[in-house]
């Protein structure tokens, strides 16, 4: 099965022309969105260079106006290496002017994985409305397909009503965690998909191109909302597509 038709695929050169052009456009997202943008983060290195993109060179872009969420998180104290609450805060939110309540934060702290979830997806519903829609999901892709933290192979790949789900073996650590489902992510407006570095090239061919196989690349998933799709790929991530 194709990708939607409403797939946009950005082709850069390199890393940080990549990095630029997204901040901007995350930026832009902010400051045009009448009703006040709901953005979901997520972690990972590459999102890391982006978060210092977007404090040093987007420092006024209508952030107080901003709801943030998060597409998952590893159940760890909010001070862990590994919390991407913390990522987030420390290389980029701590330096915005943007009220505590507009930042909803996951407890990764609960000691029960269901009941963190089912809590997170409360929050979901009391922000984000009837509709249940988020203005941006930004997801990286990762080496074996997974976004968020929906890996292959999981059960959670095919949950198609819940929106917020406990992972309790992660094939990577921490191995608990708690993630939105694609019946989530497929709400958003739009999803920014982001793809950096040759050993992401087999995971964003199968993603885009691939025979249709969740269980296999559960970024293929994102096909199935109602979402515009955004990928943004440098050079050595898109080299496999054709």
């Amino acid at each position: 099965m194709p990708m939607r038709s409403q797939l946009v695929l950005r082709r850069f050169d390199d890393f940080e022309s990549l990095n630029q052009k997204l901040a901007g456009a995350i930026a832009l997202l902010s400051k045009t969105t009448k009703s006040g943008l709901s953005l979901a983060l997520t972690g990972g290195k590459t999102v890391g260079r982006l978060y210092e993109t977007l404090r040093a060179n987007h420092r006024d872009a209508g952030w107080e106006r901003v709801d943030f969420f998060w597409s998952d998180e590893r159940l760890v104290p909010i001070e862990h290496l590994e919390s991407n609450v913390r990522q987030a805060k420390d290389l980029w939110l701590s330096s915005l002017k943007v009220p505590c309540k507009r930042i909803h934060v996951p407890n990764g702290e609960a000691m029960d994985p269901q009941r963190a979830a089912e809590a997170y997806e409360g929050t979901l519903r009391q922000y984000l409305g009837p509709d249940l829609s988020l203005g941006c999901a930004l997801l990286s892709l990762g080496e074996d397909g997974h976004i968020a933290s929906l890996f292959p192979g999981h059960p959670a790949t095919r949950e198609n009503s819940r929106l917020v789900v406990p992972v309790l073996d992660s094939p990577k650590p921490p191995f608990r965690r708690i993630t939105m489902t694609l019946a989530m992510l497929n709400r958003a407006a739009v999803v920014y998909l982001v793809a950096v570095g040759a050993e992401k090239a087999a995971a964003l061919r199968d993603t885009l191109e691939g025979s249709l196989n969740l269980m296999r690349c559960p970024a293929q998933g994102l096909q199935f909302g109602n979402s515009k799709i955004v990928v943004w790929a440098d050079q050595h991530a898109a080299a496999q597509l054709s």
